[in-house]
């Protein structure tokens, strides 16, 4: 596993127990940054504002409403999506300008990312969603002990990125 220390990597072993519990809502940005590191996610204890909250899923009721009226929702039935939310509304775009959300985005990606898609998803009751992955974009899944793809390594022509620690124009094996 690696952790961001001070612009350098470092490794840090676990073993099958960690001895951090698993990520608690927390207002501590370096708590949340610690938890990224270590599990993959945090969670953010009062990220919105009620009255911040309530109005965002106001717009994105509203908006799906009048995309069913114009025939241009993107419903399956039971749920319904809807794409774009960046030019839909300031109260999305004002979403992605919060302090915390783009420290701790920056804080894995770095300073400067691509925001690829920024969808609602209105899922109701009776709906079901396998596993599944809409990144189609990422490298094919390996073998675990070649998953640890430099960033920043991925071109159009490889979508397979080159490898820490190995030759980078050396194949990895697909997962069959």
């Amino acid at each position: 596993l690696f952790v961001k220390k001070e612009n350098a990597m470092a490794i840090e072993t676990m073993s099958s127990e960690p001895s951090r519990p698993l990520p608690q809502p927390t207002t501590d940005l370096d708590s949340a940054k610690l938890d990224l590191d270590i599990y993959g996610y945090c969670l953010v204890a009062n990220a919105m504002a009620p009255e911040e909250t309530a109005a965002v899923r106001t717009r994105v009721e509203e908006q799906a409403t009048a995309e069913m009226q114009q025939g241009l929702d993107r419903a399956d039935g039971v749920n319904q999506r809807v794409w774009f939310l960046f030019n839909k509304g300031k109260v999305f775009r004002n979403l992605l300008l919060k302090k915390n959300l783009r420290e701790l985005v920056g804080h894995v990606l770095g300073d400067e990312y691509l925001l690829s898609s920024f969808t609602a998803n209105i899922a109701n009751p009776g709906g079901v969603m396998k596993m599944h992955t809409d990144q189609w974009w990422m490298p094919l899944p390996t073998k675990p002990e070649h998953t640890e793809i430099r960033p920043g390594s991925m071109t159009r022509d490889s979508f397979r990125g080159h490898h820490v620690g190995k030759d980078p124009t050396e194949e990895r094996p697909l997962i069959p």
